[in-house]
């Protein structure tokens, strides 16, 4: 049976890189290169059920660009220094920013002793063995870091490790057992975050009567790749799961097949240390009280919305939604009374407008931190610099789109015109 699974598998691979390579996704003719920008390096970290520049997946479809083709490879044209790291596709904000430091300096992943003994995971992940960022030093090279989607959310957690490391992983490490992430060491060494439609206040599509339309097609997708990968051993190379710290792998499978595919629903659906819980609005609440502006870092946030207002008060998708999408869109801004969260946060008419998986009024700065409308004239670090709303523009747009082949028009300048604000502050 396996061996049938992994001839399907390849059968259904070589069509798709034929497909690849007659359409053109993912893939783009690259003008000559620019001189090198002075600009600090720019990481482009990746959310929810998405993959990095080293997963094999990368390279039919880069989730930055999209039907566009790598936004990597094409701000590398222009001269910048981008990465886009590999992390886990589910794993939670914590999990993922201790994976991207490790990623960063080339080492292996320290969870911390006190977060993994409180979440019943292993400790220790996988090594990255050589740096992403070679010379991330903070004095001549510190980095920028842009988030997609929950993506934001991991950057916003990193940053703050970075300047202030954990005195819980502090006081439970043992004597030379302590990422220097734990300690602070790295302080100094990011100039901005930039967050894209990201759930920083959590998203409504994840409550209750939103979840299965806010989830369904898109969400479907990854969790196929997933068990594929699980079922699969060549398909996990292809797609990893990254879950090795819960013992979830294809190597767990073949010893306990029945028991690792539970394992991996139980994580996803009553788990509490996963990326899902983290975008829901009572677990972003609860991730925004560890987390606060540092003085010395520029943060940017870009929302959206693909709805209008009909005249029932109802926020209704546009027509240039992402079709898989519109469910979610519409269930989002479906007109009805306020209510309160379980942690008692109130949602109310404010939230309706929506970009098909988050809400608009999340994807801007998180409650209660300092912020001012985005003014070139005026940036300051230690708060939010909010960009202008977006409109008629969805999810899924941030990265280039899926709905044409090539992508949508103007991926290329708005990268661009994002990166150039970034350059500025050199």
């Amino acid at each position: 049976m396996l061996s049938l699974f992994r001839t399907i598998l390849a059968v259904l691979l070589t069509a798709v890189q034929m497909l690849v390579g007659v359409i053109g996704f993912g893939t783009q003719p690259q003008a000559a290169a620019s001189p090198p920008r002075d600009c600090y390096p720019v990481v482009f970290v990746n959310g929810l059920g998405c993959w990095g520049e080293d997963d094999p997946i990368y390279e039919l479809l880069p989730v930055w660009g999209m039907l566009a083709g790598s936004m990597r490879d094409a701000m590398r044209a222009e001269g910048f220094e981008v990465y886009e790291p590999s992390l886990g596709p589910f794993s939670s904000s914590w999990d993922r920013a201790c994976e991207l430091y490790a990623s960063l300096v080339g080492t292996r992943v320290d969870y911390g002793a006190a977060h993994s003994a409180a979440h019943g995971h292993a400790r220790y992940g996988p090594t990255y063995e050589e740096p992403l960022v070679p010379g991330w030093d903070g004095d001549t090279r510190k980095i920028h870091l842009i988030g997609m989607s929950s993506g934001g959310l991991t950057i916003r957690l990193f940053a703050q490790l970075a300047e202030e490391g954990c005195a819980q992983e502090r006081a439970a490490a043992s004597a030379g057992e302590l990422s220097p992430l734990f300690t602070g060491a790295a302080k100094g060494r990011v100039a901005s975050v930039t967050t894209l439609g990201t759930p920083n206040n959590g998203t409504s599509g994840l409550e209750p009567g939103s979840f299965l339309l806010t989830t369904g097609m898109l969400g479907g997708a990854y969790l196929l790749l997933a068990f594929l990968g699980l079922m699969i051993p060549p398909m996990e190379s292809f797609y990893p799961t990254r879950l090795g710290q819960f013992d979830i792998s294809s190597d767990d499978f073949k010893s306990a097949p029945l028991a690792t595919l539970w394992d991996f629903m139980q994580y996803l659906l009553n788990g509490s240390d996963n990326a899902l819980v983290d975008c829901t609005i009572d677990g972003a609440f609860a991730l925004n009280e560890t987390i606060k502006c540092q003085d010395g870092i520029y943060y940017f946030c870009y929302s959206a919305s693909i709805t209008e207002e009909d005249r029932n008060g109802n926020q209704v998708p546009s027509r240039d939604v992402f079709f898989a999408l519109h469910p979610g869109a519409k269930a989002m801004g479906h007109n009805r009374s306020s209510y309160v969260t379980a942690g008692g946060h109130v949602i109310d008419d404010r939230w309706l407008p929506n970009d098909g998986l988050v809400n608009t009024i999340s994807a801007q700065q998180p409650f209660g931190e300092p912020f001012q409308a985005y003014d070139p004239a005026d940036l300051r670090p230690g708060l939010w610099n909010v960009m202008p709303v977006i409109e008629s523009f969805d999810h899924a747009d941030y990265m280039g789109g899926l709905e044409y082949a090539g992508g949508k028009p103007g991926t290329r300048e708005r990268c661009l015109d994002m990166i150039a604000v970034l350059e500025a502050l050199r």
